[in-house]
């Protein structure tokens, strides 16, 4: 919990503490100012501070039940200034601090006589005047002024304090809800707390306390009506006037704690130092007052704009409330202060203070019964839990103090001599308070029963984590049951209703759950598909799967609860509360969702289903894989802080290992997919020539080196006829799989047709291209350079399709002329009709002829150089006379010591051709 809850918890205990020494003072006080009120109601005067004096305001003719009272009997006048105060007894003196006449005033009980010094003004001056005061006696008070006062110090204060406390325990993470608390806390400072009859150290907690309270009430009033339940029209177009009120009401909490600590301690010091108390009421009235009507104002404007009937019926339940309720009290405050010499009537005043009950009365209503800040009060068992283990605890604490109280009572009479019963009562509170605490080990057992009686069972969230860390190790490559153990392990912590866990599509392998029927049509990937349901009912458990329009529970990749959630993965992870009949929650659009709205309405419905409360994201990083469903838990309470922080470690291990998962199943499908390759390079390897037909006057050479294993390059040689040799060489567009099936297409062409077509190598090429246009798509295609070489008369008659020029190089030639096979056609493959054209050369003894795809001059080192054509050209022209198989093997070495350790980014193929 944070500081600022417990902050505010801290003053809703002292409040309550407040609160009970007024009602002991109301119930059991003696004297007469123990009786809250008593000195206008009993005593009949009304006084002030003036002139460094305790001045008498006005004087009441009568008291509250219709008798003369005993300041009018008295002859006490409105001005005279009050400066020693006696009991009967002659205990008193001069009055010179509100601390002074509050320790006289203490000892004055009812039905005796005291004394008033008072210095009265005169035609000749001020004079000394002593006044007798008859004895005040509790009869004097009516039945009407008894009924004000239970309202006033007993039950308005309690509902406020109770309000207060009910939204700091329930809510504490929400903005509007701490602010409706103190709010509540400011408006139970307005009444009771007669603290000047506090003991010591509690007296000063209490002035201080209300004094800041009371005057920040107006502010919080405004404050919180400005922003509740959505920002008014005045908080946006006038956003600084929070700040204005904000610091008007520091000021004035500083002028009045300032005021009440100098009063303490001398009334002449607070006369000269503190402003004029006309002064100081009118700037009250003033500035609170505005604060009071801005607050109801935007009150009354979000009333008037609210969207839905459950959303205006709510608002116009704290609006009645607010309007009846406090808007005649602070008129009459406001009358109160403007005119404190004519303080209102008992009748007035009864009224207004009964209208305040409904201000707090219609707020626990509509939080009760209409769900604001969407705060499901305990209800039934949540209601039983509570007042048992709460209960339980209450009446241990009540037999300690008994205990503790009559029977240890002289043993603190005699440590405390003179002490009070008050004292006493309080000391044995604290001491049994500790005793509580320290008792909390020897509770366990009883409250853990307790738990278990109501679904509550308390889990140890360290043992739970620590559990799935080794179940996430063991079950790593078993996703179906990790996310059967994760399941476990929330619905045997938190006991909810139903456990759902979601995950997309595709990110690991999973079996859904399916409909009651077992179908399951295939789903768009993307889809979020329940993997885990479980239903519990009771202390019985069960995998009852319920069926949900037949098909697996799913949601698609668009619907809003996966929006939400993955906006709360890529911000910062945390659970998603879901209340469909609640105004303000985002899942509202699917409430109002009809079965026309298709989508919308289905939704709706798996979370009805589901009877979801809670989503919290699978994620890593700022990746959804998935969110778990949680419905109400069994015992109907709220899930806690505490919940939701395992909840989110929880998740947050499933994640990490579901994407081990994942990876598991991606490294496994890559091993099978290289395997596969493997063969595939294997049975492609085959597909190249295993033996080179011989012929008398050529030595041939061929290899392909492929960049993945597989490729689409190609080399054959294919015997035409007696003595006739077909050379061909080819290069298939793209690298891998795809390249490689294209390129066994081609294979299986040239092979079937070379042989019949014989010397037609024009036509040849022209078939081979139809092929495979009518067997590919358009954007594969295919280089290809195909030669026919006959032995006896030592000429080739050669077709390029697109492919890069073969090079010949002439040995008998003086330079080594080095000549290029160009002649003809575009490449095969693309155009049906493409037509190609052939030439014929003769070949001479010593001659070399390299045919090469674009592997070869296009690899590059890691300086990301290119072999090039002409590094080419000059290593066959230096190894001419030797042997193909040789010239082969000095250029794949060559092109291998270039390279050196940079990868191979293409198929590299070709063949060498020496004539004898």
């Amino acid at each position: 919990m944070k500081k600022r809850h417990w902050v505010l918890l801290a003053l809703c205990g002292l409040a309550s503490l407040f609160w009970v020494l007024d009602v002991h003072q109301l119930l059991f006080g003696r004297g007469i100012l123990r009786t809250p009120g008593s000195i206008i109601w009993v005593v009949g005067m009304v006084t002030g501070l003036d002139g460094g004096y305790l001045t008498v305001v006005s004087v009441r003719d009568t008291d509250s039940a219709g008798n003369p009272s005993p300041a009018a009997i008295a002859g006490v006048e409105a001005g005279d200034r009050i400066f020693a105060v006696y009991n009967a007894r002659g205990q008193g003196g001069p009055v010179r601090s509100l601390m002074d006449y509050t320790r006289t005033m203490r000892t004055i009980q009812y039905g005796e006589p005291w004394a008033l010094d008072v210095l009265r003004q005169a035609a000749q001056g001020p004079r000394t005047v002593r006044i007798m005061m008859p004895p005040s006696l509790p009869s004097s008070i009516g039945i009407e002024m008894w009924l004000l006062r239970i309202v006033s110090f007993v039950v308005l204060p309690l509902l406020a304090i109770t309000t207060a406390l009910l939204l700091a325990l329930i809510k504490p993470e929400d903005r509007k809800a701490r602010l409706a608390s103190y709010l509540f806390l400011g408006l139970s400072a307005l009444f009771g707390k007669n603290s000047l009859v506090f003991p010591p150290g509690l007296r000063e907690a209490a002035l201080l306390q209300n004094s800041i309270l009371g005057v920040f009430a107006p502010y919080l009033m405004m404050r919180f009506f400005l922003v509740f339940p959505s920002p008014s029209v005045i908080e946006r177009r006038l956003p600084w006037i929070k700040t204005v009120g904000f610091a008007l009401s520091v000021v004035a909490a500083m002028v009045a704690v300032g005021r009440g600590a100098i009063q303490l301690v001398s009334f002449d010091l607070a006369g000269r130092l503190s402003p004029s108390p006309d002064l100081v009421r009118m700037a009250g009235a003033l500035v609170f007052a505005p604060m009071c009507m801005i607050g109801l104002a935007s009150l009354v404007e979000n009333t008037i704009r609210a969207e839905s009937r459950d959303e205006k019926r709510r608002m116009t339940i704290l609006l009645s409330g607010a309007l009846i309720g406090l808007l005649p009290y602070t008129l009459l405050g406001t009358y109160g202060v403007l005119r404190p010499d004519q303080p209102p009537s008992m009748w007035r005043l009864g009224a207004a203070l009964l209208c305040v009950l409904l201000f707090p009365l219609s707020f626990i209503y509509a939080v009760a019964k209409h769900r604001v800040f969407g705060i499901r009060l305990i209800l039934r068992r949540g209601l039983q839990y509570a007042l048992v283990s709460r209960g339980f605890l209450v009446v241990e604490a009540a037999l300690i103090f008994s205990v503790l109280f009559f029977g240890a009572a002289p043993l603190l009479s005699a440590l405390l001599p003179g002490a009070r019963a008050s004292t006493i009562a309080i000391v044995t509170g604290a001491v049994t308070s500790a005793a509580v605490i320290g008792l909390r080990r020897a509770n366990m057992p009883v409250l853990h029963a307790i738990d278990r009686r109501f679904f509550r069972e308390a889990y140890n969230a360290q043992h739970v984590l620590t559990d799935l860390s080794q179940a996430v190790r063991r079950l790593a490559a078993r996703p179906d049951d990790l996310l059967a153990t994760v399941t476990d392990a929330l619905c045997n912590s938190l006991h909810p209703d139903h456990a759902a866990i979601f995950l997309r599509k595709g990110d690991t392998s999973f079996r859904p759950v399916m409909g009651s029927d077992g179908r399951y049509d295939p789903l768009p990937p993307g889809t979020f598909v329940c993997a885990r349901h479980q239903v519990r009912t009771g202390h019985a458990e069960n995998d009852v799967i319920e069926s949900f329009e037949q098909h697996p529970m799913s949601l698609p990749q668009n619907a809003l609860v996966v929006r939400e959630v993955e906006r709360l993965a890529a911000e910062e992870p945390r659970a998603l509360e879901v209340w469909l009949d609640d105004p303000k929650s985002w899942a509202r659009p699917l409430a109002d969702a009809q079965p026309a709205d298709q989508a919308e309405y289905q939704e709706r419905r798996l979370l009805e289903i589901l009877n979801t409360r809670l989503l919290v994201p699978l994620s890593t990083g700022t990746r959804l894989m998935g969110f778990i469903s949680l419905g109400e838990k069994l015992s109907e309470e709220p899930y806690s802080r505490e919940d939701k922080e395992l909840l989110l470690a929880v998740a947050g291990q499933a994640a990490v290992a579901l994407d081990y998962t994942q990876l598991i199943v991606q490294v496994a499908e890559q091993e099978k997919l290289q395997r596969e390759l493997q063969i595939a390079g294997d049975v492609q390897s085959q597909l190249f020539p295993q033996a080179i037909p011989s012929l008398s006057t050529i030595d041939c050479a061929g290899a392909c080196k492929p960049a993945r294993g597989i490729g689409g390059d190609y080399f054959d040689f294919v015997e035409v006829g007696p003595r006739q040799l077909g050379i061909a060489v080819g290069d298939i567009s793209g690298k891998g799989v795809s390249a490689a099936l294209l390129m066994s297409n081609l294979q299986a062409l040239l092979r079937s047709h070379a042989p019949a077509l014989g010397r037609e190598v024009e036509r040849l090429m022209g078939t081979i291209n139809r092929y495979l246009h009518a067997s590919s798509q358009i954007e594969r295609y295919a280089t290809f350079f195909y030669g026919l070489y006959d032995d006896d008369s030592r000429c080739l008659t050669y077709v390029n399709a697109g492919h890069n020029p073969p090079m010949l190089v002439r040995a008998a030639s003086p330079d080594r002329r080095l000549e290029r096979l160009e002649m003809g056609g575009t490449i095969l493959g693309v155009f049906p009709d493409a037509s190609y054209e052939s030439a014929t050369i003769e070949l001479q003894p010593e001659d070399m002829l390299l045919v090469y795809t674009d592997g070869l001059p296009d690899a590059k080192n890691e300086r990301d150089e290119e072999f090039g054509d002409e590094r080419v050209a000059r290593l066959v022209a230096a190894e001419l006379g030797k042997p193909a198989s040789d010239v082969l093997q000095s250029i794949l070495a060559a092109v291998n010591e270039f390279v050196g350790s940079a990868p191979q980014a293409d198929d590299l193929t070709l063949v060498v051709v020496t004539v004898r």
